[in-house]
């Protein structure tokens, strides 16, 4: 989806470096916020990293640019995919450095370690590199005049039509029943200042310092999309809290069915959008 949507757009008009900066900032400070209040109210460490990830970490990369494209056409796209290569390396690195710090007894890894799986994170990420090969024909359509055949564009398009709803079918259907049991209430809590507090957040600082239109749709969607499914993979492997990350996943998922029209509905009656 990512390749499909990058490589088709005009990158003489991505040039808002003011809100990348915004988002990025907003990302480390939101980041650190959670960092510090969740270890003084749970006391579990595997748990603590789950509910930090899933509070700080954004779906950003899958729902982005449709949610734009939906509100504001192809401006509001554009500004998704100007913040998204940035967005995806911070919450990468800013969640192996949860998880490390947050791991269960014996699962603790060294400095040198957790900044060799930062790197290997960054490096390895499919997000990360559809963004990067998505970029490079971007450039070499502007540059030189050499497009995609059409035959690839039609199946890149198609696949990307697929991506959201077998990522949440496969998630649903790795999760046991018996895994919901003395944590559900933990979800619901990360889950709601996943998808209210947080953009709620977000969305006033940026509209405090003057963000409209798209750029205001591009801050709501990186902060008030549900947390990201690539959430529950790394805490899996990083040997925190799995099960509850994945019903942080499917909780602030169900929400933003609501929290998402409800925000829309607010920005648009004052005037934001």
């Amino acid at each position: 989806m990512l390749f499909s949507e990058i490589s088709g757009c005009d990158i003489s008009e991505l040039s808002d470096f003011t809100l990348v900066v915004f988002c990025c900032a907003g990302i480390v400070v939101i980041t650190l916020l959670v960092f510090v209040i969740v270890p003084l109210i749970i006391k579990d460490n595997a748990r603590r990293g789950a509910v930090i990830q899933g509070i700080s970490r954004s779906n950003f990369a899958i729902l982005g640019v449709p949610v734009a494209e939906s509100l504001a056409g192809e401006g509001g796209a554009k500004s998704v995919l100007l913040i998204m290569p940035f967005a995806i390396v911070l919450f990468n690195a800013l969640a192996v450095i949860t998880l490390s710090v947050f791991a269960p007894k014996g699962e603790k890894q060294s400095p040198g370690t957790a900044a060799l799986l930062i790197a290997r994170s960054v490096a390895t990420n499919p997000l990360i590199i559809s963004s990067l090969l998505g970029l490079a024909f971007a450039l070499l359509r502007a540059k030189a005049g050499i497009e995609l055949p059409s035959f690839v564009v039609r199946t890149t398009e198609r696949l990307a039509d697929t991506v959201y709803a077998m990522a949440v079918i496969s998630l649903g259907a790795g999760i046991t029943k018996e895994g919901f049991r003395g944590k559900i209430s933990t979800a619901v809590v990360a889950s709601i200042c996943k998808t209210i507090i947080v953009p709620a957040i977000a969305i006033t600082t940026a509209a405090a310092l003057g963000f409209r239109g798209e750029r205001i749709i591009a801050v709501f969607i990186l902060f008030g999309a549900p947390t990201a499914i690539t959430s529950y993979i790394m805490a899996k492997n990083m040997k925190s809290d799995a099960e509850l990350a994945g019903q942080i996943l499917l909780v602030s998922t169900a929400m933003c069915l609501f929290t998402l029209f409800a925000i829309i509905f607010i920005i648009k009656t004052a005037g934001l959008i």
